[in-house]
């Protein structure tokens, strides 16, 4: 069973509720069992976010600085990331934690790297670390809006405007910007200043987020930020992966319970059937 197919069908669908009925009802019981026994096994529960995020904050860095020369990090580098999630097994005692790498606060897209802690030690880092991220950047300053870079985006992607995105919010300390949808989106649009790896550099770039409005695609698209040209993009079904997960986490249990219950019955009743029969 393809758990990134199931995924990608949830983030398409903005009926959660009805998407996992009527997916569910496609399943067989041994994949239920399994899937069941998959979300147990890595959703033992989710770490005390403030107090846990400083203490396995702590331990990483202390691992990041250890392994410094190994890593080939400057201090610089040291200095630019955040745990961006924790999850914690309690059926092992392990606890699953993700690192953001940033350079002076500009998010380096898709640069997270998975560490795993047992006992309070690292077992294991799955580095997606640059290093010397900020001496390969080229600049952390933006020559062009937000709306220019949604412009370029839906000009790229075929989409025609039908009015000019509106602000509606922004958080400049994370570099995130909503607008309006445009008549180009399912949702409202959604930027980010981000830094986007060009042959072994690291080019300042805006992530533009459009739900095509017949919800074919969810775009990621980079427009560089300092000429306005296009660098990338990605069918981003699983954009915000970490949020869906915790969807998940706390809706699958539900529905797996009372459908392996009718599950079990259906089995009895046909056993039942059998005896006498």
């Amino acid at each position: 069973m393809d758990f990134r197919k199931i995924l990608i069908k949830l983030n398409q669908n903005h009926h959660y509720n009805y998407s996992l009925t009527t997916m569910f009802r496609k399943l067989s019981a041994a994949s239920l069992v399994m899937l069941f026994l998959t979300i147990q096994l890595f959703a033992g529960g989710t770490a005390k976010q403030n107090s846990d995020k400083t203490t396995y904050g702590k331990i990483i860095a202390d691992y990041l600085k250890l392994n410094q020369s190994t890593l080939k990090l400057t201090d610089q580098d040291l200095a630019n990331w955040y745990l961006s999630d924790l999850t914690f097994n309690q059926k092992y005692g392990t606890t699953y934690a993700y690192i953001q790498q940033t350079v002076n606060g500009v998010k380096i897209f898709n640069a997270v790297s998975s560490v795993c802690i047992r006992e309070g030690k690292v077992v294991s880092f799955a580095k997606r670390l640059y290093p010397n991220a900020s001496g390969i950047s080229n600049t952390i300053r933006p020559g062009i809006s937000q709306v220019v870079a949604i412009q370029k985006a839906s000009q790229h992607l075929g989409l025609t405007l039908l009015s000019d995105p509106k602000l509606i919010s922004s958080d400049k300390s994370v570099n995130k910007y909503t607008f309006s949808p445009g008549g180009i989106s399912r949702d409202n649009i959604k930027v980010e200043l981000v830094l986007e790896s060009v042959s072994n550099n690291l080019r300042l770039a805006w992530n533009v987020n459009i739900h095509q409005l017949d919800g074919s695609h969810w775009w990621n698209v980079r427009i560089d930020a300092t000429t306005g040209s296009y660098i990338t993009k990605t069918t981003g079904q699983l954009v915000a992966i970490s949020a869906m997960n915790q969807f998940l986490l706390k809706q699958l249990p539900q529905y797996l319970s009372a459908m392996l219950q009718r599950q079990a019955q259906q089995l009895s009743e046909h056993t039942e059937f059998f005896r006498f029969h």
